[in-house]
């Protein structure tokens, strides 16, 4: 990145030159671009966009999400997935949640994001269900002291977060005998769980985190009062237990 803006609000401009870095404080981000040579407004900003075809992402039933939970290998793949029924994360959320994000008094899970890998780092701190909270118990006497809530030991013994778990999903689906689906399909099945007991848009907006409601609006697809209400409208795990006991 040539320009980047600094905490203390200045801009510093960056260019190499013959191998060696120039680098110049700006206070304002015109100037940084001025030092550079570089125009004040994108060019490709008035490139005309193609068509871009959609496609709806495979969403899974609730009934499959828990075969696959059933066919998970151990208590922290099944926690994991868990989390994210419960939690509607991304999946790089969930990656890089770290203990401080854990607020076992409030009851409260921090998720941090950001739309691209330029873009500012948001935060929100959303409630966490019972349930949930009692399995994150369970999992830090596991990785209460490593930092990362979700760590992988590897070959060397040594513990690691996640950073991207390409075929876990795949291997689990074709496990439980399911039409493959992902990480974002169980995001897309939280929301139209809370859509199905009514739980109002602008929530299930605000449990996302979608900056606009449209956007929100697409996740809903069809299923046979604040933020901590809306958790009521879970699937709960000993729920599901007793109906596979029957």
């Amino acid at each position: 990145m040539p320009y980047r803006i600094q905490s203390d609000g200045q801009w510093m401009a960056q260019v190499t030159i013959r191998g060696k870095k120039h680098r110049h404080r700006c206070t304002t981000k015109k100037e940084a671009l001025q030092f550079l040579g570089m125009p004040d407004k994108n060019p490709f900003h008035s490139v005309q966009r193609f068509a871009e075809a959609r496609f709806d992402r495979r969403v899974p039933t609730l009934e499959e999400f828990w075969k696959v939970y059933a066919v998970a290998e151990n208590d922290k793949d099944r926690l994991m997935l868990f989390a994210y029924l419960q939690t509607g994360a991304r999946r790089d959320e969930l990656f890089r949640l770290k203990w401080a994000d854990v607020d076992f008094h409030k009851k409260q899970i921090r998720l941090m994001w950001r739309k691209n890998n330029i873009g500012e780092w948001r935060e929100s701190w959303l409630p966490m269900t019972e349930e949930l909270a009692d399995m994150l118990k369970v999992q830090r006497k596991t990785t209460g002291l490593l930092g990362y809530v979700f760590m992988r030991c590897t070959t060397d013994g040594k513990w690691v977060p996640y950073e991207a778990r390409v075929q876990w999903m795949k291997r689990l689906c074709k496990r439980a005998g399911v039409e493959q689906f992902g990480f974002h399909g169980i995001r897309h099945l939280f929301a139209s769980i809370l859509a199905s007991k009514n739980v109002p848009l602008v929530e299930i907006q605000k449990m996302l985190r979608h900056g606009s409601i449209q956007t929100t609006a697409r996740y809903i697809h069809t299923l046979q009062e604040g933020s901590r209400e809306a958790l009521a409208a879970l699937p709960k795990l000993e729920e599901q237990q007793a109906r596979r006991a029957m």
